[in-house]
C-alpha cells in the first residue's frame, strides 16, 4: 500500500469473506444457454473454470451501486477520483476445481491500486484478487480481476470519430 496513489490514503482495503454454496440452479440456467450437458452440473461434479462467476454470484443492494451499476467506490472499492469503471480482464489459477452443491469460503480484496497515464491521460488499474477455498481451508482457486477507472467522460470522448471514405466512394 505504500506505493498506492495519494488520493487512497485514509482507505484501508477491506476483506470480504463469505462461506456460500456452490449453487447448482443458475448452472443449469448457463448449461442450457450454452446448450451443455446438462449432467455436467449435477451436484457432485467439478465446477467448470469460470463458471464461479455465475455459481458464487454476489448481488449487492441498489442503494449501494454508483451510476455506473457497481458498487460505488469508497466502500470495497477505493475512493478513486476517476468515475469511468471499465472491466480489463481476469486471471484464474484453479487448483482443484469447486464441487458444485459444497460449501466454499470465499475472500476478496483489493490487492493492488496502480495510478498510470495514457494518451487520454490519468487512470487508475485496481486488482481485486478473490480466493475461493473448501470449508476444511484447502485451495480451489484463485483469481485475479482488474479494472480500469478513468476521467469523466469530455464532449469528445462521445462524439464519434467520423471515417474517412478512400477509393471510388469518395465523391
Amino acid at each position: 500500500m505504500a506505493d498506492w496513489p495519494s488520493w487512497t490514503a485514509g482507505w484501508t482495503p477491506m476483506v470480504e469473506r463469505l462461506t456460500a454454496t456452490v449453487a447448482a440452479p443458475p448452472l443449469a440456467g448457463l448449461a442450457a444457454m450454452l446448450d451443455a450437458d446438462p449432467a455436467s452440473v449435477d451436484i457432485g461434479r467439478p465446477l467448470p473454470v469460470l463458471w464461479q462467476w455465475v455459481a458464487l454470484s454476489a448481488w449487492p443492494f441498489g442503494s449501494a451501486l454508483g451510476p455506473d451499476g457497481h458498487p460505488a467506490p469508497g466502500g470495497f472499492m477505493p475512493p478513486t477520483p476517476y468515475t469511468r469503471r471499465m472491466w480489463l480482464g481476469a486471471s484464474t489459477d484453479v487448483v482443484d476445481p469447486p464441487i458444485i452443491g459444497s460449501d466454499v469460503v470465499i475472500e476478496r480484496t483489493v490487492s493492488d491500486v496502480v495510478e498510470k497515464t495514457g494518451s487520454t491521460g490519468p487512470f487508475a488499474i485496481v486488482t481485486v484478487t478473490t480466493d475461493i477455498r473448501s470449508t476444511a481451508g484447502d485451495e480451489l482457486l484463485l483469481e485475479r480481476v482488474q479494472f480500469a477507472y478513468r476521467s469523466p467522460a469530455t464532449s469528445d470522448d462521445l462524439t464519434p470519430a467520423r471515417p474517412v471514405a478512400h477509393g471510388a466512394f469518395n465523391q
